[in-house]
């Protein structure tokens, strides 16, 4: 009696060593977003049109709208000197200062 249940018991730690030494060496898989102390992360954004605006009063300008990696628009107006860029990228997430709790 006292060895069925040694044995079963034996049999249970070796099937649970693997999950066990999984956890204690777990690493990151890099799936999710990472925040860093600030709480904040970065996403790409592709230009998709230019356009020039004409001048209301003072000097001309263009705008440049963008559509970024979180599937939002974002529009930036510049002076018509500047070209827009193709690529920018944007943080997202709050600001929060870590010193402050």
């Amino acid at each position: 009696m006292i060895k069925i249940r040694m044995n079963r018991i034996l049999f249970i730690l070796i099937l649970l060593y693997p999950i066990m030494l999984y956890s204690w060496n777990y690493k990151w898989s890099g799936k999710g977003k990472l925040y860093d102390k600030r709480n904040q992360y970065f996403v790409t954004c592709r230009l998709t049109q230019e356009k020039r605006v004409e001048p209301f009063l003072g000097e001309d300008s263009v705008k440049c709208f963008y559509t970024c990696t979180d599937k939002e628009k974002m529009v930036i107006t510049t002076h018509s000197d500047f070209a827009c860029e193709k690529q920018i990228q944007s943080p997202r997430g709050d600001i929060r200062d870590w010193r402050k709790k």
